[in-house]
């Protein structure tokens, strides 16, 4: 991946061609993406439900930091496929390890230069997942078309939460542009979207290493 931020206002990257507004603690975003739908050819599990297009995607999303803590809000509104409306809002925190081990304190944590001198950080986030009605049928519901073509019981998916996903991980600076880093999220389905007659599993965990440079 790539992203590209000019002057903390102007963002390019996998999120979309966006504008950053930072008021203090408060960021308020908005951006142009893309979303890339859904195959049906992803999965056995998928046949005769039919192809969700993908298509350009208008989100907007706030945060306030409140130490080192951040609640966020995001919200995105899709043009294609599901025309409809999803959202995730949650908790992230970081914490430099030697606050955990005692090595350092809060108040310290704003006294660096760069990443390297806080050294290995410590990431936790906790979110759910909402979408509307257009939404979560259509990546969780059968129509009766649908019905008719794959086999499986008509089923309707309302709007509410459909997932809530655990997410730790560290991110270690070796140098003051490189970085090493990983991560486990778990991820729990809920609501309509566990009960759906296509939906295998109701859970998942997914694990990323990862190394980024930035000039």
């Amino acid at each position: 991946m790539f992203e590209l931020n000019w002057r903390d206002r102007i963002f390019i990257g996998p999120g979309g061609i966006g504008y950053s507004y930072n008021a203090d603690a408060f960021t308020v975003s908005a951006s142009v993406g893309y979303d890339f739908g859904r195959d049906e050819s992803d999965s056995v599990f998928l046949n005769g439900l039919g192809d969700i297009d993908g298509g350009a995607t208008f989100n907007l999303a706030f945060e306030y930091e409140l130490g080192p803590v951040t609640p966020y809000l995001e919200m995105t509104k899709y043009t294609k496929g599901s025309e409809g409306v999803s959202a995730t809002v949650g908790l992230e925190g970081t914490i430099p390890l030697r606050v955990l081990t005692g090595r350092m304190s809060m108040a310290d944590m704003g006294r660096f230069d760069s990443p390297r001198e806080a050294g290995p950080m410590l990431i936790a986030g906790l979110s759910a997942d909402w979408g509307n009605d257009d939404f979560n049928q259509t990546y969780y519901g059968v129509s009766s078309a649908q019905a008719g073509t794959s086999g499986l019981s008509q089923f309707t998916a309302t709007s509410g939460f459909h997932a809530v996903n655990l997410e730790l991980g560290i991110r270690a600076p070796l140098t003051d542009r490189w970085s090493l880093g990983a991560s486990v999220t778990y991820s729990e389905l809920m609501g309509d979207a566990k009960n759906s007659p296509f939906v295998q599993d109701k859970s998942g965990t997914s694990v990323g290493l990862f190394a980024m440079y930035s000039f």
